[in-house]
């Protein structure tokens, strides 16, 4: 009987696992992508960033419900340096132009390799996808 009753117990859990995290994930976000060229960005070498505009940003597969997004800035070979983001409302364009929002701009002593990374958020400021995209400065 103690066997009987625990089965449908160890049933229930999975099922419920893998319903929430299939209620949890938007349609489309795994294929939200973004690209960028660095353009204008001034080049520094001191160690010592001026706060600049962000680059031109090319978004693809928006989430659907996007309203913000949100844009973080990371050096992989200074990752204790905050670069600082921004944050953007969305309304469905495919391009996110320069001056949008501003940030510490990449100034490494040599190549370092920065990551952008992209949060969509819906209206209730809840994140719907994820992408991120890294390059190196100077290229």
């Amino acid at each position: 009987m103690k066997n009987h009753q625990t089965k449908p117990a160890l049933l229930a859990v999975p099922i419920l696992f893998a319903g929430s995290l299939y209620t949890a994930s938007p349609v489309n976000a795994a294929d939200f992508a973004i690209a960028f060229e660095w353009g204008a960005t001034p080049a520094c070498s001191s160690g010592y960033p001026d706060k600049i505009d962000n680059p031109r940003f090319t978004l693809t597969d928006v989430p659907e419900g996007t309203v913000q997004l949100r844009f973080r800035l990371d050096d992989r070979d200074a990752p204790n340096f905050s670069h600082g983001g921004g944050r953007v409302d969305y309304s469905g364009t495919a391009t996110i132009e320069p001056g949008a929002f501003q940030y510490l701009g990449p100034c490494p002593p040599f190549p370092h390799t920065y990551i952008w990374n992209v949060q969509a958020r819906d209206a209730e400021g809840d994140v719907i996808g994820r992408t991120k995209v890294s390059r190196k400065f100077p290229e």
